[in-house]
């Protein structure tokens, strides 16, 4: 296994996973990773020494193509631990919506009566004010799919934090807010950068203004590749530095195993097993949510901050701050992520949030030696990840640059600009190499500055020098 650091629940789980559907590691314990940081991060805030206080919500994404079985992994790790929770908060949440649908009928009625006093002269509204209206009814649904800025807000208004996952995360990504609000999403966009920095959402419409302080989001989504390179060719995105607060993962493909029926029904009982123990560390990690009534929304309570021991935070400190941000650090990495300095300062940051995340589940009250090695572990695949997927170049395959530089000529020479399927038919040798190769082939034109592309209208266009 990849990942040697991790707890003995999750490598049982992950090596379960492996078994029985060829899952790729890098895949199960991405997501795996994000279920457990949605039970820590409305809990909890983490000392990063370099930074201060700051959440542990982490930004995950998992890059995988059509048919490696997105929505089974994402059953097979929910189905139990976090899902059974989430079904007992909605019950929770049905039960108080009638206590809720009773105090608004009274206080309706109070409010028509104070009205038609004012009204009629009986009162001064100055010295007798409206009654009071009942606070927002806490919300226990936090998993969301898709929505709008002004959606959010209001979803936040009742609830202390949201859950964004899926197994198909493009229908979020390729939504409308993204795509199409407000200059290619930039408000929304603004607003998952606010809530990665812990800080307060703002809502202005010109009628009222709202401020929601202390709100935290999750994102554990999967997504095709082709999706994740829309996004990451477009401007907007790249210029609101969300992108460096997410984690990609670029998974294998699913190893497909042959299916004996009598010997593999008795195995896979056992490994269903092996998976059932971080089902119910998952779920005992869901308790109810520290939340206080504030007076504009029902707000998490002050959390908690796990700080780190001295070993730990040293350990951090050495090997994802000063490693890759001090250049007289023995082992300094200064030809891996060199146009992405926004991502680089953050490394440490990722990797303290990841080992607070690794640390509750290990039910330490602080960050140990061991969670730190866990979370450095991680930290490394993911900027092994990153570095492959942003940095011209991407693919290190000379097929792939080979083709690229062909197919740059073509362009070059035609002064070519418009959609894939137009680009298809032109250059039937670019056809033929396949959905993967020509993904490679136009992220490398584009990364290397030579192409744009236009996710609103689906277009490549030539960068004018």
């Amino acid at each position: 296994m990849k990942f040697k650091h991790l707890p003995e629940e999750m490598q049982h789980a992950i090596r379960a996973l492996q078994e029985l559907y060829g899952t790729p590691e890098e895949f199960a314990i991405t997501f795996m990773l994000g279920i457990v940081n949605s039970a820590v991060a409305p809990y909890y805030n983490v000392n990063s020494s370099k930074y201060g206080v700051r959440p542990t919500a982490l930004y995950l994404m998992a890059l995988a193509d059509t048919g490696i079985g997105k929505g089974t992994i994402e059953r097979e790790l929910t189905q139990w631990g976090q899902r059974t929770w989430l079904e007992q908060e909605k019950a929770k949440n049905l039960e108080a919506s009638k206590d809720h649908r009773m105090q608004t009928a009274i206080y309706d009625k109070k409010y028509k009566n104070w009205e038609k006093q004012v009204v009629a002269g009986d009162i001064d509204p100055i010295n007798d004010p409206a009654p009071e209206a009942p606070l927002p009814l806490r919300q226990y649904n936090y998993r969301v799919e898709k929505g709008t800025l002004n959606g959010f807000i209001e979803l936040f208004t009742a609830r202390p934090y949201l859950l964004l996952q899926g197994s198909e995360g493009g229908e979020f990504f390729n939504s409308h807010s993204f795509r199409d609000a407000g200059d290619g999403g930039t408000e929304i966009m603004t607003a998952f950068t606010k809530l990665w920095e812990g800080d307060t959402l703002d809502k202005n419409t010109g009628i009222e203004s709202k401020s929601i302080p202390n709100r935290r989001m999750c994102v554990n989504v999967m997504m095709q590749k082709d999706t994740v390179l829309d996004i990451m060719r477009n401007k907007v995105f790249r210029t609101q530095g969300i992108l460096n607060r997410f984690l990609f993962v670029e998974t294998g493909r699913q190893k497909r195993k042959e299916w004996i029926p009598d010997k593999d029904d008795e195995d896979n009982e056992i490994r269903v097993a092996l998976v059932k123990p971080f089902h119910d560390r998952v779920y005992e990690m869901f308790r109810d949510l520290p939340v206080r009534e504030g007076a504009q929304a029902i707000e998490l309570q002050e959390l908690p901050t796990i700080e780190s021991t001295i070993e730990a935070r040293n350990l951090m400190i050495d090997q994802l701050a000063n490693r890759w941000s001090y250049e007289g650090h023995p082992n300094f990495k200064e030809d891996v992520l060199v146009e992405y300095a926004g991502f680089r300062e953050r490394i440490h940051e990722h990797g303290i949030r990841i080992a607070a995340t690794i640390a509750c589940f290990n039910k330490h009250d602080k960050i140990k030696l061991k969670d730190a090695k866990c979370a450095v572990e991680l930290m490394e695949f993911f900027i092994e990840q990153r570095d492959l997927f942003e940095t011209p170049g991407v693919s290190r395959n000379p097929h792939i640059l080979d083709n690229a530089e062909k197919l740059w000529r073509w362009i070059e020479g035609k002064q070519w600009q418009g959609t894939k399927s137009n680009l298809y038919k032109s250059v039937r040798w670019f056809y033929a190499l396949g959905e993967q190769d020509r993904n490679d082939i136009l992220t490398e034109l584009c990364a290397s500055g030579r192409m744009e592309f236009d996710g609103e209208n689906k277009r490549f266009t030539l960068v004018k020098e």
